[in-house]
């Protein structure tokens, strides 16, 4: 299957109320699908296209969360499929030291020179079949420490988690939870125990 092919097929029922908007999303999709490690700069050669781009990211219609949610129900589709499926939960920096012009960026620990590394965090969980075969994502958060009330609930993000691709999966699908030791904390295992009470 191409990637085409696999687009039109993973964001079938995607609107953005407007075939035109659609149109370009898929068109998008299609050149960073190719090119998933560049910046739009790169990836999107051509002027115009950069600027049709821009645009669709910007349009109040637009939002990533129409993105996830119908690619979270494509997972859960596939998931249909596996009586077990592990659900890999963890965290990514991302650095934006060279871009300090770019607000709402906070601390994500450690320096660059004198300076402290500036960027900002997401929190992603990957579903994956018993064959090591990726499915998809079902649940993911982005935050920015810059902002207090963020920093605060920073550990609440792996009980979260859980709770969200729980939600999501489909019965008759068991999930084996997967982390790394800084979701060892009481929070997560006292949600993962109501989880198995209620199932």
């Amino acid at each position: 299957m191409s990637e085409s092919d696999w687009l039109e097929k993973e964001f079938k029922n995607i609107e953005f109320g407007d075939k035109r908007l659609r149109d370009r999303f898929f068109s998008m999709a299609n050149i960073f699908s190719r090119r998933p490690d560049e910046t739009i700069n790169k990836a999107v050669v051509n002027f115009a296209d950069k600027k049709a781009t821009y645009r669709l990211f910007s349009h109040k219609n637009f939002s990533s969360d129409k993105i996830l949610f119908e690619h979270r129900e494509s997972t859960s589709s596939r998931l249909q499929n596996e009586s077990v499926a592990l659900m890999i939960h963890d965290s990514s920096f991302f650095s934006f030291n060279s871009k300090r012009s770019i607000k709402g960026l906070g601390n994500i620990g450690g320096k660059a020179g004198d300076q402290e590394t500036h960027g900002f965090i997401g929190h992603y969980s990957l579903a994956v079949n018993i064959n090591d075969v990726p499915l998809g994502v079902m649940a993911l958060s982005t935050w920015s420490r810059a902002y207090d009330d963020m920093w605060e609930k920073e550990s609440d993000r792996w009980a979260e988690a859980i709770l969200e691709t729980e939600k999501h999966c489909p019965k008759g699908t068991k999930l084996i939870h997967v982390a790394d030791r800084e979701a060892d904390q009481f929070e997560v295992l006292f949600t993962l125990i109501k989880i198995i009470k209620i199932l």
